[in-house]
């Protein structure tokens, strides 16, 4: 058999990341052995960020769903030969960057110390405006991990003041981005532009999904959300302090995405409240 799963625990809580890695006709077995095992130990079992690929099989294995987003999906093809060109502020946008002799580079690993040191920089500046690393399910900058994926970055007169990095990926023809950082007081449209060349490289080596990744609580009827499940919101308004939930569908929406649902899968109600502590533990650095 081959396959594994991704998870940590915390607060007597197995919290797997995504779903099992492994064929669709071993899922169940998969699934099985893994409750048993953490049965051993005394933990309960989630998984967290699931699209609706596998949900039948889960709900027979009496899984239950909560819906906590949505992931934006673009369609690398339609975006470059559809959206971009018929999008007025997208056409200034490009264009004034390319008039401005700005350019994106990609590099492939492994990378210099002093490349490494560069988006360091970077990254403590994005940080130090309110921001805050968070683990497990987000990205956080280490060398190591940097140094392990590709990296797109945006360079003024041979400066980098942006970058952007593609963790491996296990789907075929289509990508995921992670860290998406900046310097202090970069123009208006410099992350956009960065993102336009990077699905144009992406392209033409033939990748035609690009995951933008989730929009948490989005596309959830306000009324149900805290009337069923008002725990959850303990998660997500805890980490709002850090991110605007908002602002980041707003942002992705006008690249044009696939708003794809995602969801936390549980046996138990009365497992909630401790899965949400896990998930704020294991996402705390």
């Amino acid at each position: 058999r081959t396959g594994f799963i991704s998870y940590n625990i915390a607060n007597n809580v197995a919290v797997c990341l995504g779903y099992p890695v492994c064929s669709k006709q071993e899922l169940t077995t998969f699934v099985n052995e893994f409750e048993h095992y953490c049965k051993q130990k005394y933990l309960a079992v989630c998984f967290l960020q699931v699209d609706n690929k596998y949900i039948d099989i889960f709900e027979k294995l009496d899984y239950k769903k909560i819906k906590i987003g949505e992931d934006a999906v673009i369609d690398i093809n339609f975006f470059l030969k559809e959206v971009l060109p018929k999008n007025k502020e997208m056409r200034r946008i490009k264009k004034k960057f390319e008039e401005e002799n700005y350019i994106v580079e990609v590099l492939t690993p492994p990378h210099s110390s002093n490349l490494l040191r560069q988006l360091k920089s970077i990254s403590d500046m994005w940080l130090a405006q309110g921001r805050k690393e968070r683990g497990f399910t987000l990205g956080q900058f280490s060398f190591l991990y940097l140094n392990e994926t590709v990296v797109y970055v945006l360079k003024n007169r041979d400066e980098i003041i942006a970058f952007a990095n593609l963790p491996k990926s296990y789907k075929k023809n289509s990508v995921s981005v992670d860290l998406m950082r900046h310097k202090n007081n970069i123009k208006n449209g410099a992350m956009d532009y960065l993102f336009f060349c990077m699905m144009e490289d992406l392209l033409s080596k033939n990748i035609v999904k690009f995951d933008f990744g989730m929009a948490p609580l989005s596309g959830i009827e306000s009324d149900n959300l805290f009337s069923k499940k008002t725990i959850l919101n303990t998660v997500f308004y805890k980490f709002n302090n850090f991110f605007s939930f908002k602002g980041l569908r707003k942002y992705k929406e006008k690249f044009n995405p696939e708003w794809k649902e995602v969801f936390l899968l549980y046996q138990k109600e009365q497992h909630l409240p401790f899965i949400v502590s896990a998930i704020i533990k294991l996402s705390e650095i």
